[in-house]
Formats: C-alpha cells, sequence, structure tokens
C-alpha cells in the first residue's frame, strides 16, 4: 500500500528530552522521512531557540490562548464552583493575576484556576495569587509542585 501525502505530527518538542541528543536523534529521523518520503512535518513547542534552530529559516506560528477567552474561562468556572468567600474583588484579582500570568497557555490558566477554588479562606487565596510563576516557569513549577 502506498500513500501520496504523509503527515507527521509532533506535539510539545519542548517537553521531550533533551538530554544524550534525544531532540536532536528524534528530529534528524524525522528530517530524513521528508526528505525520502515528502512528508509533511507539524511541530508544536514553546518558544525555544534550540528547538528553532533545527528548522532553520521556517518561520514559527504562534498558538496561543487570547485573553477574552480566558477571562470567559475563568468567570464561568468561578460561577460554577460554590465559591462563599469569594466576593467580586476576589474575582477580578484572580482573573487579572491569571490572564496576567499564563503567557497565552490556556492549560496554565486551567490548572492554575482549579488550585485556587478549593482554598478555604481569601487569605489563602490571595497568598496564593502571589505566588503565582509567569508562563513556562510556572508550568514546570506546577508540575514539579505536583510531582
Amino acid at each position: 500500500m502506498s500513500y501520496s501525502r504523509v503527515f507527521i505530527f509532533i506535539d510539545a518538542l519542548d517537553e521531550g528530552s533533551s538530554s544524550e541528543g534525544g531532540l536532536e536523534k528524534l528530529l534528524s529521523e524525522v528530517f530524513k522521512l521528508q526528505t525520502k518520503c515528502g512528508a509533511n512535518i507539524l511541530a508544536t513547542s514553546r518558544e525555544s531557540t534550540e528547538i528553532q534552530k533545527y528548522f532553520g529559516n521556517k518561520k514559527p506560528f504562534r498558538i496561543y490562548a487570547p485573553e477574552d477567552d480566558v477571562t470567559t474561562y475563568l468567570e464561568q468556572k468561578m460561577m460554577l464552583q460554590d465559591l462563599e468567600i469569594w466576593d467580586d474583588a476576589l474575582k477580578q484579582d484572580v482573573k487579572g493575576k491569571v490572564v496576567g500570568t499564563i503567557d497565552g497557555m490556556f492549560l496554565l490558566a486551567e490548572l492554575y484556576i482549579n488550585s485556587l477554588t478549593p482554598l478555604p479562606t481569601k487569605g489563602h487565596v490571595k497568598d496564593a495569587l502571589r505566588k503565582l510563576k509567569k508562563g513556562a516557569i510556572g508550568l514546570n513549577t506546577l508540575y514539579k509542585d505536583t510531582m
């Protein structure tokens, strides 16, 4: 059986191991397939100069969660929770801080709101908001804390 077109999708290249040349080995094999059979490649990654160097002059396309979408999601999530201690001011603080730290990563917004809603007091929520880290650092910190 032969196919007229081949598509290779690789998600989250930045989360793979770059130790022991893992990233280089993977991409080398993928690019060999591309050359050999004209495969089309779609790879996703957070911004990374290390990864970008493998793709040469190929222009990256940034995919991100727009602030309006994230704000709507947060509002709906807070509305669906039974959050007696969450007044309008606290909800505004949460939306502002979360949107300001996620760097377009919807997953990070979801993880942050899921970590904030079970907290027992306004003080706990405000303390947790002060500790939120921005972008990929925040996501890595959450992963580490979860483990």
